[in-house]
Order: structure tokens, then sequence, then C-alpha cells
């Protein structure tokens, strides 16, 4: 009977030790928790804010933690991907830096055959609830004749309005552009 019992434990615990692990669900976009158990393994960046804040960009989202850990905010649509087919030489996403009072992310991405530098820069709402965009601004150069160099554009606030962090869709921005 001891015997049994042993065995059992011992199975019981190897069973624990190979058993497939399940992925922590990802954070949704407003619902403000990510699951403690979540893996940091996937976290590209942590880059403190003047807020006390934290800017944490993983592989497919970038989020807003509270001084207190919490994440107050996240966004999927702001990490841009390569190319998986390889037609486009931009990086997706390149950096994210804090200024004075918010944060830029820069991207690079294809749109036909332009390669664009894209630089999405955010700063505290008025309202002090979460950050607004500031300025989109995209440096366009068109790959059949790179030797006209960059062609750069900004959007501000006084075209597109208030845009809050969760919200955001750059893309939905492009057509403000023509």
């Amino acid at each position: 009977m001891k015997l049994q019992a042993i065995a059992l434990t011992i199975a019981l615990i190897i069973g624990a030790c190979v058993a497939p692990q399940n992925n922590p669900p990802r954070a949704q976009v407003g619902d403000g928790a990510r699951p403690a158990t979540s893996m940091a393994s996937d976290v590209v960046a942590r880059i403190p804010l003047a807020t006390g804040e934290a800017l944490i960009v993983r592989r497919d989202v970038i989020e807003i933690a509270a001084p207190t850990g919490r994440i107050a905010a996240s966004n999927p649509r702001l990490v841009r991907e390569r190319d998986p087919q390889g037609r486009c030489p931009a990086e997706g996403f390149v950096d994210a830096e804090a200024n004075s009072t918010g944060f830029s992310i820069h991207n690079q991405l294809c749109g036909g055959w332009f390669f664009i530098d894209e630089t999405l820069t955010f700063t505290p709402a008025a309202s002090g609830d979460g950050y607004i965009l500031l300025r989109l601004t995209v440096r366009r150069t068109d790959r059949r004749e790179p030797e006209r160099g960059p062609q750069e554009k900004t959007l501000t606030a006084k075209k597109f309005g208030e845009i809050s962090f969760e919200t955001l869709d750059p893309d939905a921005l492009y057509a403000l552009f023509e």
C-alpha cells in the first residue's frame, strides 16, 4: 500500500513537471489588468515615463503600467510587424522612447511602393486620465525613386481631434494625409 502511494506521488510530480503549460490570456484593450501569471519573456522593452508610469513593449502589444504595476492601458495596433512574405524591407516596430511629458513609438512599414518611417507621439491627456496622440509623423520614401529622398508629413490633434492611446488605430489616420 505504501509503495502504491509513493508511486502515485511520483507520477503526480512527474506529470506536473511535464504537463503542457497554458499561456495566460493576453490583456485586452480596456480591461485594465494583465494576469499576474503573465510571463515577462515577451517583453521587448520597459521604459520609465516622467509620470512614474512605465511603457511596456511586448512583441504584440504596447502597454502602460501604473506605478503600482497594474496595466492601465494597452494597444496591440501600435506594434507594427515585419512583412512575413519578405516583400517589404521595413523592420516593423523599431523602438519607443520617453520624453519630458510623454513618449514616442517608432515603426517602419511599407505602403505600396513607399517605405515609411512612422513616429507616434503621445502626451498626457488634459483630464489626467491616460495619454492621447499628439502627432503622427511619417517619412515616406518611394522605393522606385529613392534618390528623391523622403517626403515628411505630420498630422496633429488639430486635424484628427483627441484620440486616446487605447483606441488609436494608426492605419485609420493615413486617409487624413490626402
